[in-house]
C-alpha cells in the first residue's frame, strides 16, 4: 500500500501547472520579441511610431518573469531613443522653416529698395533704384 500517493499526485499537478505557465511565459515573451524585431530600421514615420508603441505596450503588459525572457528589449529602447532624436530633429527643422517663412514674408513687405547716392544725402530727392 502506498501511503503518500496523494502527495505525489498533488506534486504532479503542481508541476503540470508550473510547466504550463512556463510554456505560456515563453510563448508570450516570444511574441513580444517578434514585435520588437519587426520594428526594423527606425524612421520618422507614423507607421514606425505605431510599431514602436505597439512593442512597448506589449512589453509593458508582460509580467516581471516574462520580461526577463525578452532578450531584445535593448532594441526597443534603442528604437525609442532613435525615434525621439528623429522627432526632435524634424520638429527643429519645421521650426526653422517656419522662422524662414516669417523672415521671407517680412522681407517681401519691404518693397522697393533704393540706393542713395552720396550727393543725395545733401539732396534727398535724388535716388537710384536697385
Amino acid at each position: 500500500m502506498v501511503i503518500n500517493y496523494d502527495i505525489l499526485t498533488q506534486a504532479e499537478d503542481a508541476y503540470a501547472v508550473l510547466k504550463a505557465q512556463a510554456e505560456e511565459d515563453l510563448r508570450v515573451a516570444g511574441e513580444v520579441q517578434s514585435l520588437i524585431a519587426s520594428i526594423g530600421t527606425v524612421n520618422y514615420t507614423q507607421s514606425c511610431k505605431e510599431s514602436i508603441e505597439a512593442a512597448r505596450k506589449a512589453y509593458n503588459a508582460l509580467s516581471d518573469v516574462q520580461k526577463t525572457l525578452v532578450s531584445n528589449v535593448s532594441l526597443l529602447t534603442g528604437a525609442e531613443d532613435t525615434y525621439a532624436i528623429l522627432r526632435a530633429r524634424a520638429e527643429k527643422e519645421e521650426a526653422d522653416r517656419n522662422a524662414a517663412r516669417s523672415v521671407e514674408a517680412k522681407i517681401g513687405k519691404i518693397g522697393a529698395v533704393y540706393l542713395a547716392e552720396e550727393s543725395s544725402f545733401q539732396n534727398p530727392g535724388s535716388q537710384r533704384s536697385l
